[in-house]
Formats: C-alpha cells, structure tokens, sequence
C-alpha cells in the first residue's frame, strides 16, 4: 500500500509550532529582514568597504529606467528602515524643528505652515 501525499496550506507551514505548525520561517518575510538589515549598514558604519560599494554604486539618483533589480531590493529594505526610524530628541540636540522631518511621510513644520514666522519669511 502506497503513502499519500498529504498537502497543507503555506499559511499553516509558517505558523509557529505552539499554533498547530512546522515552524518554517516565511522566506518573504526573512528576505524582508536581510535586505533591511543591508539597506541599514551604510548609515549605520558609512567607513565600511560594503558600505562605500553599496554608496557609490546604488545611492545616486538615477532613472528608474536604469534601475538595477540590487537597487530595487535595497529601496524595499530601505523602505522599512525609514519608517522605524525615530528621532530622539534630548537637552543639546541640534534638530531645526521648522526645517527637519520630525513626522515620517509628512512635510516639514514649516512647509506646513502658510503664514510668515518673522520678518524675513
């Protein structure tokens, strides 16, 4: 008598094993976290040679015509980079509150603001 084949869904493989699965770790979501993770590296230590090669080849700004599937990827990774980045603002921070993004995906405070500041604005 031959074994069949029992299929699951991929939802279920993924679970966790105290949630009735295998445990397999989605690859989406673990690609996810490795393209974050070097998309981070060159703000995070910009002095590493990784750093410099992903800088000099990927970081300027080109057409999206010319756009390499590396840098598509890494946009993703950068993409989840900046929105957890947060500011923290203490006692001697040097942070412009008119002129710099506290908000992510927002303007700036004074972009935001129709009238004049002071005299010069």
């Amino acid at each position: 008598m031959a074994e069949k084949l029992h299929l699951i869904n991929w939802k279920m493989v993924t679970r966790e094993k105290n949630e009735g699965g295998l445990g397999i770790r989605s690859p989406k979501a673990k690609n996810m976290v490795l393209l974050t993770t070097l998309a981070w590296i060159p703000v995070r230590n910009p002095s590493t040679p990784w750093a410099q090669t992903i800088t000099a080849k990927y970081a300027k700004n080109k057409s999206l015509a010319f756009t390499s599937f590396i840098r598509k990827s890494l946009l993703k990774g950068w993409n989840v980079c900046n929105a957890g980045i947060l500011w923290h603002l203490c006692k001697n921070s040097k942070i412009n509150i008119w002129y710099s993004n506290l908000i992510y995906n927002s303007n700036t405070l004074r972009t935001s603001i129709e009238v004049p500041l002071s005299k010069n604005d």
